[in-house]
């Protein structure tokens, strides 16, 4: 009766965590330095501290997995309509939260800042001065709250869609927008990559911090797996894990910029 008992516990353990996955669960990472950088040389031939963070969390549920390095559009079509498991480093929306099952734990925060190339602009964080101004973004992606709604509130006079961030750093340059908003590190990583670091005029301190998250496809029903997750992110972050990950990706904000 005792071994009865303990096998149908064990059973029901596995039911409700999954313990026993056949097959890997598949993550896109979507291009972002220094947080995800598509690396052949590399393991999953992506690095950067996204990916660090969230294959240490997998390793430590034991849950077999693999990430793919794919273009932004096409990962979010891709976990959309479940033909993959889930996505790394992206914000939570409303809109995004209809098809994906959200972590409830951070992997960090990305700091939201405009930068412009005119050192003569000048700005104190009240997103309403800046009214009037052309800017550039990324299709497709969200900024946080406060720009995603200055932007739907038409606030610019002009907004300029590119499809990626290098595109976007290149219209900055070459004086076809005035501002664009995007995450400190990632502004910094495209312009040194193009030379152009000096020409960047980040506005002040940024805007918002925005969490970014693992959200798995609501289709594949992950929920265990993603609490399991959960747990090892929660972990990561009281033992110092993902803080040391940071640091050694994140540079430090210039308060005085």
């Amino acid at each position: 009766m005792k071994r009865c008992i303990t096998l149908c516990v064990l059973v029901l353990s596995l039911c409700c965590f999954g313990t026993v996955r056949a097959e890997p669960l598949v993550l896109v990472a979507p291009e972002y330095p220094p947080q995800i950088v598509a690396d052949p040389a590399a393991p999953f031939g992506v690095r950067g501290a996204a990916v660090e963070i969230v294959a240490e969390a997998m390793r430590r549920t034991g849950l077999p997995f693999e990430i793919r390095p794919l273009p932004w559009a096409r990962g979010m079509h891709l976990v959309k309509d479940g033909s993959v498991d889930g996505i790394i480093n992206v914000y939570w929306k409303p809109d995004r939260a209809e098809f994906l099952d959200f972590c409830s734990e951070e992997l960090f925060h990305d700091r939201v800042s405009f930068f412009a190339t005119d050192r003569t602009l000048r700005w104190d964080g009240d997103i309403r001065l800046l009214a009037g101004k052309s800017v550039g973004v990324v299709l497709g992606y969200s900024y946080g709250p406060i720009v995603d709604d200055a932007l739907r509130r038409g606030l610019f006079s002009r907004v300029v869609e590119y499809y990626s961030v290098q595109e976007l750093m290149n219209g900055l340059i070459s004086g076809k927008v005035q501002l664009i908003p995007s995450d400190y590190d990632v502004a910094f990583t495209e312009a040194e990559k193009i030379g152009m670091s000096q020409m960047l005029n980040p506005l002040g301190l940024p805007v918002e911090n925005v969490s970014s998250f693992l959200a798995f496809s609501r289709l594949r029903k992950l929920t265990a797996v993603r609490d399991r997750v959960d747990c090892s992110l929660r972990e990561m972050h009281k033992d110092g894990t993902i803080a040391s990950i940071i640091k050694r990706y994140f540079r430090k904000i210039d308060a005085g910029s």
